[in-house]
């Protein structure tokens, strides 16, 4: 996988740069074979990573916590699906 230089553009843009973004490499595959031979992996590294954001984010009052956004692209959308709209599927 790999980060869309033109979404991290936008993201930047719309907060006027007080952004942070967050990637991980899931496997040395290119998406598409991962995909194919092992979702799995990628699951699990996904629910790793929103797991630790969300532990991070939750240490802040609610009053003062940051805008959270996810965003996923190609294989990495259908993570985010996955352990957002169906966490007990994993």
């Amino acid at each position: 996988g790999w980060v869309d230089p033109v979404a991290a553009r936008c993201s930047d843009a719309m907060y006027n740069g007080d952004t942070a973004l967050v990637a991980m490499q899931y496997s040395y595959l290119p998406s598409w074979i991962s995909f194919l031979a092992d979702q799995q992996k990628s699951l699990d590294a996904g629910r790793v990573m929103i797991d630790a954001i969300d532990q991070r984010w939750l240490q802040w009052p609610p009053d003062r916590r940051p805008v959270l956004a996810l965003y996923g692209e190609s294989l990495g959308s259908m993570d985010f699906a996955v352990l957002c709209f169906f966490p007990v599927a994993i």
